[in-house]
């Protein structure tokens, strides 16, 4: 069980080292914007150290903002690749797990000409990602989507056909958030809403991390990332369909409080993953660290 490292967290060394202090021993690093850039060198030394010292595993979040891995114009998608692959030698030198990414495209997917262009752009993306990761021995994953692209079961079989190579991370909020939205727009190419169990029996295989949060309905619209207790999840069903699959990392992707605020607390995030800890027993890491007072493994 980990919790999410990103820019907005401040000094990422700063925020892993107070996460290993409290238990966790698993973070994804988001590497949005400037992080992909540069990270200041004795940055990423003090993360190695701290990496060795208590047995840290890293995933690493790809970026996602401005990209547009699915563009049918390939001009901009290459753009996008660039950025990608950017981010492979810092995630090689953080010894990263594995690479997590989203392959989106805005354009007007809902005429079926757009969509398969954008479906031949995303298999493209997909492959060239899936080399580089391969090339510095780092596990490739793609993220099923919160919008209507890549965002319903037939659309993602259809770009994974025939690909045996990339794992799953399957993110409970996207599937609620692109369900509603798909659910209202009836375009047979796109296929249909789909629920949570249906993505576990058709991917359960491939599931190889899980992001989890709750979602809660505002004016309408469905809105993700919370923390578990009044939106439309239950951790204690969560917990039941993940035993279903052979997933090695489970992400409390949570970013947002009860009252809508950015200020999850670090104790909250420790209830959550002693709940999934005591329903997962030892196939859980954050179970064994918080037993050793030293905060050491």
């Amino acid at each position: 069980v980990g919790v999410p490292v990103w820019y907005g967290d401040g000094r990422i060394d700063d925020v892993i080292e107070a996460y290993l202090m409290r238990g966790f021993r698993y973070v994804e690093i988001s590497l949005d914007y400037p992080l992909f850039v540069s990270v200041e060198e004795h940055i990423l030394r003090r993360i190695l150290s701290l990496k060795e010292e208590y047995h840290l595993e890293i995933g690493i979040h790809a970026p996602w903002r401005d990209l547009a891995l699915a563009s049918p114009c390939d001009e901009v998608r290459l753009a996008s690749l660039k950025i990608i692959r950017k981010c492979i030698p810092l995630a090689k030198k953080l010894g990263a797990r594995y690479f997590n990414f989203h392959i989106f495209t805005k354009e007007l997917i809902e005429y079926p000409e757009v969509y398969e262009n954008a479906i031949t752009a995303a298999r493209k993306s997909l492959k060239a990602i899936e080399r580089l990761c391969l090339e510095a021995e780092i596990e490739p994953i793609i993220e099923n989507n919160p919008t209507v692209f890549l965002g319903s079961i037939d659309q993602f079989k259809e770009l994974l056909e025939d690909d045996e190579v990339v794992q799953v991370c399957l993110d409970v909020g996207h599937v609620l958030v692109a369900g509603h939205t798909l659910s209202k727009r009836k375009y047979k190419h796109l296929g249909n809403s789909s629920t949570l169990n249906d993505w576990i029996d058709e991917f359960k295989d491939r599931i190889a991390v899980w992001h989890l949060h709750d979602c809660v309905k505002i004016h309408g619209r469905l809105e993700d990332h919370y923390i578990f207790g009044k939106g439309l999840l239950n951790i204690d069903n969560l917990i039941e369909r993940i035993k279903k699959t052979r997933a090695k990392y489970i992400l409390l992707e949570i970013f947002k409080s009860l009252d809508g605020s950015r200020k999850v607390l670090i104790e909250d995030m420790i209830k959550i993953a002693t709940r999934i800890t005591n329903a997962l027993g030892d196939a859980c890491v954050f179970r064994r660290c918080v037993q050793n007072s030293s905060g050491k493994r």
